[in-house]
């Protein structure tokens, strides 16, 4: 029963509704009592200061009524109040229409663009008259101001004393004069203006504002910081809220100059909480944690910012020096990228940007960003920097050139001519080194001494490098790495043991040393002490976990133990580290093209980043890669390229002729050489080349001329002689070449020279000119481990066998793990010792591995004619592959025919007859293939 009732009920209800709807719509379109209530509130809102709460009752108002014109006007003002002149602007222009808007409206829409800095729109508003209808002082007021922020100097002036002359104390006017001397950098005339404005009216906020910002440009910054606080501190409520704001915008970055970033953080608070999403604000408080050095909090901040103003510059170099200073170095070039491109005037950004590509490995970018802002700068930075990346291009001259210019602009700057005797190092200059180091340097420095010590090294002047080293070591109490220096000396001198107890000091002094252990461990491995080098490398990665050396180092100890997959297993854990993965990965290519297989080469540098690299060593690869597959024009089209991004590369020219060779077209190879010669006239190995190529032809006057380059420059005088002395060899004439080389055979002479000469005395069957020669220059070269084996295979060869013995002996004296003198003396020793000398062929063969065919060879040897054929069979197998040694080749055809592999070892003494004719065993190897001729037979 109840529930019929209520259905009647509800029925009845929605009979009524569309006559409530209908009331409720009539109601909306006109403006009743509860509009005029609701208008009066908002008013009384307003007129208390209270715009918030005026903006919200005015809103509800113009939801049930949009035109109520008052309601809309009163709104606008509100966002006036409100410092909003965006939204003033959008709902006073609702009210516009075409007849003549009222003064009010004028106003209203004239202070909205004043709010916005819209003084483009107020100028031409002006002088349509579209202003007319507003009192004229306003107007003035607002225009001229407008007129000088358009750069309209004269228009804005006679305004503003149109304002005067109709009232003498016109803030607004003496505030726009102000500004217009200021623009005409009469800033005293400016300063008298706003003094006489401070006098009118003490109270009036915007003058002093506008004497803070006078100051700021007369770089009296506290005075200005005394003007912009008593600006901040007559505003009140009534006065727009951008006005607070911008003056503490002002102070802070004011604070920032002066480096008072406390005062500064006072105001950054205030903005904080007042403005929570306004992206200047958030730049700014990064910009404070930036220089308070809490960088993960700025970053935060800026990238705030940079999310909602992506075009505010400052921000933009702030973000991208930021993650330049956290090593983000991708994220940082796309940033100052864009900022340079938009200021390629700002120079602190261009080095900055500059940097990074260098980082990055893109110096050929670097050197097109730097070249293009700073190729005729006196900036020695700029300078060095276009230095840098040319050298890192490949553009060694340019290189050289950049630096020189700046080691001109700024002559005390140590760290250019640091650079410049480094790339003069590394480019082979090292005359030019040691010059500037010598001769252009002041004052002392272990860097400087450092610097000279390897120049020293490289031209083989060890006695200069140890006096320095001595000078270095006593001045600066043995620093690890001084002593790891005079290590080097030692090492690339010939004396090992000295080297390696350098290298046990530096280590001593600190265990932490890394490039020490590292040598420790290298020596190692090439004295064959695989276990102690495989230690010593593990104590490394067990400091470092990374250490990329150090892997590779033990991937060698692996290969050298004869465990080639755990080699490679190095090789690719050194990739995953992704720390200077490149370099494992090149090893990897150079690894599979030696055994040409190209396809897995091609493997380890199919990687985005290394075939966008401008590394000439990798792109080198990838055409060797294109050689060895058989695409050819491939190859060579990857090489060109190279030589066009990198005129100066020695290596591609190189490349290039070589593989013009191996495809048979010598006329391009030649002029390709011809080319290379022409563009680094004292390229050595391009001559070289040319030279054996010129020499295979017969084109004997080529060959001549190339000699006499050679012979023209000091620096490559030796070569040339050298040189000569093979080309008089190759024509027959020995006593020629004899001749040649004793002209030039001094005590000082290196070494290489002495050493032929001794070889084309034994040729010439004068072994005792060959050991007067080698005794001779000994005595200037004491510790030269290099003449004494000379002087032993002398006489080795002179069949002196006991005096050679004793000269094999001494070296291992001093050095154990010589390889020459071991598998030498194991040769001689045979007969009277088998088992010292097997025991000296079996430690040679483990210091070497496979690396030296001969060793491998008298291991080999030794090992069956003590009796042990197959073991000895396994050993020489290993190198067969690749062997051409026609001494080895008979040794591997008796062991083959004493395994009873007679038919193998018939094809191996077949091939010896047809291609040597005379070696020292070629009478045997006939026999033996006569008598396995004559069994098979």
């Amino acid at each position: 029963m109840t529930r019929a009732v209520n259905n009647v009920r509800l029925l009845n209800l929605w009979a009524l509704l569309p006559v409530i709807m209908l009331q409720f719509m009539l109601s909306a379109c006109t403006v009743g009592k509860d509009d005029s209530e609701a208008l009066a509130s908002a008013k009384t809102s307003y007129e208390s200061g209270n715009y918030s709460k005026a903006i919200i009752e005015l809103k509800q108002i113009l939801q049930n009524n949009s035109a109520n014109t008052d309601a809309r006007q009163l709104l606008a003002r509100s966002y006036l109040k409100k410092g909003d002149g965006i939204s003033a602007e959008k709902e006073i222009k609702t009210v516009l229409s075409d007849k003549s808007p009222t003064a009010d409206v004028q106003l209203i829409l004239m202070s909205s663009w004043e709010l916005q800095g819209k003084h483009k729109e107020i100028v031409e508003a002006y002088e349509k008259g579209a202003l007319d209808s507003i009192q004229p002082m306003r107007v003035w007021g607002v225009v001229s101001h407008s007129y000088l922020s358009v750069e309209e100097v004269e228009k804005g002036t006679v305004l503003a004393e149109k304002m005067l002359e109709k009232d003498a104390e016109s803030v607004t006017a003496l505030r726009s004069l102000a500004k217009a001397a200021s623009m005409r950098n009469d800033d005293t005339e400016a300063l008298e203006y706003l003094q006489r404005a401070l006098e009118i009216d003490k109270k009036d906020y915007k003058v002093w504002r506008d004497l803070g910002s006078l100051h700021v440009k007369l770089e009296d910054h506290g005075k200005a910081v005394e003007l912009l606080k008593g600006a901040l501190s007559l505003i009140d409520e009534d006065d727009p809220k951008q006005d607070a704001y911008i003056i503490k915008v002002n102070l802070i970055h004011l604070f920032f100059h002066l480096k008072r970033l406390d005062e500064s953080s006072v105001y950054i608070r205030e903005l904080e909480a007042q403005y929570k999403k306004n992206p200047y604000v958030a730049y700014l408080s990064g910009l404070y944690d930036y220089l308070k050095q809490d960088y993960e909090s700025a970053v935060t901040k800026l990238f705030q910012a940079h999310s909602v103003m992506p075009n505010h510059l400052p921000t933009t170099l702030l973000l991208g020096a930021l993650h330049f200073s956290e090593n983000n170095l991708e994220q940082a070039n796309i940033l100052l990228t864009r900022y340079v491109n938009q200021v390629p005037t700002h120079l602190q950004a261009r080095k900055l940007l500059g940097e990074i590509k260098l980082r990055l490995d893109k110096p050929k970018e670097a050197l097109a960003l730097l070249e293009s802002g700073g190729a005729d700068s006196n900036d020695d930075q700029i300078l060095t920097m276009i230095g840098l990346a040319a050298s890192q291009s490949g553009e060694y001259s340019k290189g050289i050139e950049f630096l020189k210019k700046a080691a001109h602009v700024n002559p005390s700057d140590t760290r250019i001519r640091e650079e410049l005797a480094r790339l003069y190092i590394n480019h082979g200059s090292v005359d030019e080194a040691i010059s500037e180091l010598e001769d252009k340097w002041e004052g002392e420095s272990s860097n400087r001494d450092t610097l000279l010590i390897l120049s020293y090294i490289k031209k083989q002047d060890f006695d200069s490098a140890r006096k320095l080293s001595d000078q270095l070591l006593t001045r600066e109490g043995e620093r690890p790495r001084d002593l790891y220096l005079r290590a080097m000396i030692e090492l690339n001198s010939g004396n090992r043991n000295y080297a390696r107890r350098y290298f046990t000091d530096a280590v001593s002094k600190s265990a932490e040393f890394i490039p020490g252990q590292l040598a420790l461990a290298r020596m190692d491995l090439e004295d064959g002490r695989l276990m102690a080098g495989s230690d010593r490398l593990n104590l490394v990665l067990a400091r470092e976990p990374g250490n990329v050396n150090a892997m590779m180092l033990l991937a060698q100890i692996s290969e050298r133990s004869g465990s080639q997959k755990e080699a490679l297993a190095w090789l690719e854990k050194a990739i995953e580290t992704g720390k200077d993965s490149w370099l494992p990965r090149v090893i990897l290519a150079r690894y599979y093209l030696r055994r040409k297989q190209p396809e897995k080469a091609a493997v380890y540098l199919d990687d985005k980043q290394l075939r966008q690299s401008d590394n000439p060593a990798i792109i080198s690869l990838l055409a060797l890669i294109d050689q060895q597959t058989g695409h050819y024009n491939q190859a060579e089209s990857t090489i060109k390229k190279l030589l066009d991004d990198n005129p100066d590369s020695e290596m591609a020219y190189l490349q290039l002729a070589d593989l013009q060779t191996k495809r048979g077209d010598l006329e391009a190879a030649r002029t390709t050489l011809q080319k290379l010669d022409r563009k680094i006239p004292l390229s050595i190995k391009g001559k070289l080349l040319r030279y054996k190529l010129e020499l295979r032809d017969r084109n004997y006057q080529q060959v001549e001329t190339i000699i006499e380059q050679l012979l023209d420059n000091d620096k490559t005088r030796l070569v040339g002689v050298t040189l000569q002395a093979n080309y008089h060899e190759a024509r027959g004439d020995i006593v020629k070449a004899i001749n040649t080389l004793e002209a030039e055979a001094t005590p000082k002479s290196p070494f290489i020279l002495i050493q032929q000469l001794s070889d084309l005395y034994i040729k010439n069957k004068d072994a005792m000119s060959a050991i007067n020669l080698l005794t001779s220059w000994k005595r200037s070269h004491k510790n030269n481990q290099q003449v004494q084996l000379a002087l032993a295979i002398v006489y080795q060869t002179m069949g002196k066998m006991n005096a050679a013995l004793k000269l094999y002996s001494d070296l291992l004296e001093e050095n154990p793990r010589n390889i020459v003198a071991l598998n030498n003396s194991a040769l001689l020793n045979f007969d009277q010792d088998p088992q010292k000398a097997l025991d000296q062929a079996k430690l040679a063969y483990e210091i070497s591995g496979n690396a030296t065919q001969s060793v491998v060879d008298t291991y080999a040897w030794l090992t069956h004619k003590s009796g042990d054929t197959a073991t000895a069979l396994k050993i020489l197998s290993t190198i067969m592959d690749t062997a051409s040694d026609p001494s080895i080749l008979y040794h591997y055809a008796v062991m083959l025919a004493e395994s009873d592999n007679v038919k193998a070892a018939k094809e191996v003494l077949v091939t010896l007859s047809k291609d040597h004719a005379d070696f020292p065993e070629s009478e045997e190897a006939k026999k033996l293939l006569s008598e396995i001729s004559q069994i098979k037979g």
